[in-house]
């Protein structure tokens, strides 16, 4: 389907409505992630971070996508997440939040 590549790639749009649209719309065709890359975004998309852990690595590009999103509240469940994660990649990346304009976000990171 000519859709899919579309879809796809607003998985990785910077807002969270369009993200889940795209997430759903995706299931509806039947699609299913082919790398843990696309899990991962699709994971974000869907806002279900808790099955995020259990991918490794693969969810850092998708949560430091995620720590640029307007809402505070995505953008801290992005930093506790990255938190959780054991990979030097992932403190790189939190270390951004250290920067963010609310102070909230700093303080968890």
């Amino acid at each position: 389907m000519r859709a899919i590549p579309l879809l796809l790639d607003a998985l990785k749009d910077e807002d969270a409505g369009v993200r889940l649209a795209s997430a759903e719309a995706l299931g509806e065709l039947g699609w299913r992630p082919k790398t843990d890359d696309e899990k991962a975004f699709q994971l974000v998309a869907l806002q279900k971070f808790e099955m995020l852990s259990e991918l490794g690595k693969s969810p850092v590009p998708a949560l430091e996508s995620l720590l640029r999103d307007k809402e505070i509240g995505l953008r801290l469940a992005a930093v506790e997440i990255l938190g959780q994660i054991e990979y030097e990649d992932a403190v790189g990346v939190l270390s951004q939040a250290l920067n963010d304009k609310n102070p909230n976000v700093r303080a968890v990171a």
